[in-house]
């Protein structure tokens, strides 16, 4: 693997690392073969460094090997909530909010997978007490 400028960048590189963006999302995997639309797209995204794959001759004697990128730390997952979730626009919590739900899922409680929804609807926006438990 060797580092180079963006401006070096050639169709057919392979690269040997992913490129991943300021929000830590891969936008390019590591293996992908470059094309003149990757590279294009790398300019506007702002890339200045790849990662490339050797190619099979390998280093040019006397050639220093490139410094490997900074890791990037590991993230934990996020917590899970314990809070209720927010209600859509248009729905307010009340102590009639279960019989609305029941109401809005009556008539296609004969479906077993719309009758489950209507009750993850029930727990999620009424809580276990309006819901009858978790």
């Amino acid at each position: 693997m060797r580092l180079i400028s963006f401006r070096e960048a050639k169709a057919g590189m392979v690269l040997a690392r992913p490129i991943i963006d300021r929000q830590d999302r891969v936008i390019v995997n590591a293996g992908t073969r470059l094309s003149q639309l990757y590279i294009s797209r790398l300019e506007k995204w702002g890339v200045q460094q790849l990662a490339i794959e050797e190619e099979a001759a390998g280093p040019a004697p006397g050639a220093a090997p490139a410094p490997a990128p900074a890791a990037r730390p590991a993230r934990p997952p996020a917590p899970p909530t314990l809070t209720r979730a927010p209600l859509p626009p248009g729905v307010h919590r009340g102590p009639d909010l279960a019989q609305r739900i029941a109401r809005t899922f009556s008539r296609v409680n004969d479906d077993p997978l719309m009758a489950a929804l209507g009750q993850v609807v029930l727990r999620r926006l009424a809580g276990p007490a309006e819901g009858g438990g978790r």
